[in-house]
């Protein structure tokens, strides 16, 4: 069963299916360092002291400001998340992703999908 849906100023995230987190981005967006805290505030909320896998579904017209690397590496951010998977509808924006969360990989598993299909396939690979 699904929970209520959040909505910020950069995304709608929901958690569906146990721990799954779904964050779709918002059309259009500029990423920034606020909408993103804001985002961590909505995910450490609904996931209650656990972490969580993370679907993030990314625009492919949305823009991250420069400086976001050391956001997407934070500790706080790193704590939550067991695993994520990136919907990536193209190539400039996949490879945007790609530096974005290089480092991250060192801490959990992440990975970039064309479908969303996919992206839930290979998370629920990690639910016992």
């Amino acid at each position: 069963m699904n929970s209520e849906v959040y909505e910020t100023a950069l995304s709608y995230i929901q958690l569906i299916e146990g721990r799954i987190v779904r964050v779709e981005l918002k059309k259009d967006q500029t990423i920034d360092r606020d909408k993103m805290l804001e985002n961590l505030a909505v995910y450490k909320k609904i996931l209650d002291g656990k972490k969580g896998l993370f679907i993030s579904i990314v625009d492919p017209y949305s823009v991250p400001e420069d400086g976001l690397r050391s956001i997407y590496e934070a500790k706080q951010r790193i704590e939550i998340k067991e695993a994520e998977a990136f919907v990536v509808p193209n190539l400039s924006s996949r490879i945007e992703v790609e530096y974005l969360t290089v480092e991250v990989q060192k801490h959990y598993p992440r990975k970039l999908f064309k479908t969303k299909e996919e992206g839930m396939l290979w998370l629920r690979s990690f639910i016992d």
